[in-house]
């Protein structure tokens, strides 16, 4: 090993001489290699656009403009203008003050955060949600909702409960099927005191007051149970089918928020012992079956289209037509037939539109009386 390493020594040490040698040979003075010229094809830089309505070029320095695009500052306002502003301003701040220390606490102690953890498994399948209901001219609701979601093939457990102490109680229980098999049930069970009733059609209070009359109270008890069918078919076309049962009692008695319908539309004592009920008792005439009730089979089908995109701001429509028939058990009289028709635009806006033919066998026959007529 040390024999090689002379021998390379030997060889290289020439080679490095006679090469220093060359170049101490070569005149001084000689110019270097010219520099690259720049690209025949090169283009100067662009002039800046300044002033123009341009929106797609990134801000300009050389215009004023700044590195985060906000244009340049506005002139401030007058003194007198500010005075006379600030009493609206300071009513301003005062009235959304609760909204942004709300919305403040929320963020900072991630409240979203803990309400999802709590109230929601680990895989989000199974949890529950509270349930706040406040309507116009009705007593509000509050409640929960449970959710179990770990059946295959997307079914799903859902139910609901929600009162307002012993005037309200609402319950439901909604079973859905695998998608493939389209199936959805429901039961549910009402209770309310607060029903409104203003009178049969439109009527205003300054009518009803002429009249003797006023937006009257009613209680109502509603037990239903619905079975449904959905078919998704091609080219965004589906069809529909359902069918159930209604049995409901209503009441004048013990109403909240109001008068009681047997004090407004109600018949005089005499009339009321010739129906069989107590006095006060409500005018058949204005509030028909409110003593029967209403026990009714009702089925139907539909159809129709949806091409909505579900992203956001993907346009398309929802458009279904429906027709139900009810007819009444028992001592019901019902026979009637319902066209309704819904149409969900591309901005979300929900159309609706019903149409009711009740007593059907009697509209049937006046209808054919004149037409032999």
């Amino acid at each position: 090993m040390k024999t090689n390493v002379k021998t390379w020594l030997l060889v290289a040490l020439p080679v490095a001489i006679l090469s220093r040698g060359t170049r101490a040979d070569e005149p001084q003075g000689q110019p270097a290699d010219p520099p690259d010229e720049a690209p025949t094809g090169a283009r100067a830089e662009a002039p800046a656009e300044c002033g123009a309505d341009v929106h797609d070029t990134p801000p300009d320095p050389r215009c004023g403009d700044t590195l985060d695009g906000r244009g340049p500052p506005q002139a401030p306002g007058s003194k007198a203008g500010k005075a006379a502003l600030f009493v609206p301003k300071e009513i301003a701040l005062g009235a959304v003050w609760p909204v942004v220390k709300g919305a403040d606490f929320i963020e900072r102690h991630r409240l979203p955060g803990w309400y999802k953890s709590l109230l929601t498994s680990d895989d989000g399948l199974v949890g529950i949600r509270p349930d706040l209901n406040i309507s116009t001219g009705l007593l509000p609701t509050i409640g929960a909702h449970f959710f179990y979601r770990r059946l295959p093939d997307e079914a799903e457990i859902t139910a609901r409960a929600v009162t307002a102490g012993p005037p309200v109680f609402f319950g439901m229980l909604e079973v859905a099927s695998p998608a493939w098999l389209g199936l959805a049930a429901t039961a549910s069970y009402e209770h309310r005191t607060d029903r409104l009733f203003a009178g049969v059609g439109p009527n205003s209070e300054s009518e009803l007051a002429a009249r003797g009359q006023a937006v009257s109270r009613y209680g109502g008890n509603v037990a239903r149970g619905d079975l449904g069918w959905f078919r998704e078919l091609p080219r965004h076309f589906r069809i529909l089918a359902h069918g159930g049962i209604l049995r409901s009692d209503y009441e004048s008695d013990s109403v909240r928020s109001g008068p009681s319908v047997a004090t407004t539309f109600g018949l005089p004592p005499a009339d009321c012992m010739a129906l069989g009920v107590a006095s006060p008792c409500v005018n058949p005439a204005q509030m028909p079956g409110f003593y029967t009730g209403q026990r009714v089979i009702h089925a139907g089908g539909g159809f129709g289209i949806d091409t909505r995109n579900h992203l956001r701001e993907g346009g398309g429509v929802s458009a279904v037509v429906d027709a139900t028939g009810g007819w009444g058990v028992g001592n019901d009289q019902t026979h009637d037939v319902r066209f309704s028709g819904e149409l969900i635009d591309g901005y979300d806006i929900y159309w609706d539109l019903h149409y009711q033919v009740s007593n059907v066998s009697a509209a049937a026959g006046q209808l054919a009386g004149e037409a032999h007529a």
